[in-house]
């Protein structure tokens, strides 16, 4: 009778186990020949000049004909307006900030808004769209599948956004969240959200250090370690100077 017991517990466990590792998201983002950074759950470029894919699997809250919404935000997150430079999304320019407004999204103020998730508040840019039913493709996880974009198959959708960041401000980059709003059965609006596992980043304007920077890092890195090995080799010749003492 326990070991009965005991090998229901084991297989609810691994029942619960893979239907969690095998979800998918009925929002999620992709960016064309990224890769996933595992250690911020983010889904990063390879450079300022990429296709953004936003994917849409249906189900009661979010139909393929539902309105859906991508905040493109600066990052890391400032309260301050000034000229971070530009970016370019789907053609359009966007200046930043002052095509951006400050806080977080989604600009509906009826509506609940995104969690910080490190990124807001900030300035951000809320862009509406629709999905096209002709854009289908295979089911994917994009944790799991980052940068391949959309494969051949049904039972997802996609939308594809042309990005350039090469005009923004060095060190800065544009973070993007997929949502959409809805109407809960209690009439209250709700929102749905890529999990934050499955957003997306720009990268390419973070500068990287020239040759001399790093070369006075390794030597100021290599003058501490000689200083500590200095130290070591003194405490190790006056250990011998006292053991012959003795």
């Amino acid at each position: 009778m326990f070991k009965k017991f005991r090998m229901f517990i084991l297989l609810s466990v691994l029942s619960f186990s893979c239907s969690t590792v095998w979800a998918i998201p009925t929002l999620q983002l992709d960016i064309g020949g990224g890769s996933y950074d595992s250690s911020t759950e983010t889904v990063f470029s390879n450079g300022d000049i990429f296709t953004l894919y936003a994917y849409l699997i249906p189900d009661s809250n979010n139909a393929l004909d539902d309105i859906y919404y991508i905040s493109a935000a600066l990052t890391p997150k400032t309260s301050v307006a000034a000229d971070y430079g530009t970016f370019t999304f789907d053609g359009d320019i966007v200046d930043v900030t002052d095509d951006m407004v400050f806080g977080k999204p989604p600009v509906n103020v009826l509506s609940p808004d995104l969690g910080s998730h490190g990124i807001y508040e900030t300035f951000y840019k809320e862009i509406s769209f629709t999905f096209d039913s002709s854009d289908t493709a295979a089911q994917a996880n994009s944790e799991d599948t980052a940068g391949a974009g959309p494969q051949a198959g049904t039972g997802m959708y996609f939308k594809a956004f042309s990005i350039d960041t090469s005009s923004l401000a060095d060190g800065y980059e544009i973070h993007f969240d997929l949502y959409s709003i809805y109407m809960h059965s209690n009439e209250s609006l709700k929102i749905e959200h890529v999990p934050y596992s499955h957003d997306a980043q720009s990268y390419g304007n973070t500068p990287v250090p020239e040759p001399a920077t790093m070369f006075l890092f390794v030597l100021g890195m290599a003058s501490l370690l000689g200083v500590s090995a200095f130290k070591d080799r003194k405490r190790m010749i006056r250990r011998k100077v006292r053991n012959i003492s003795l």
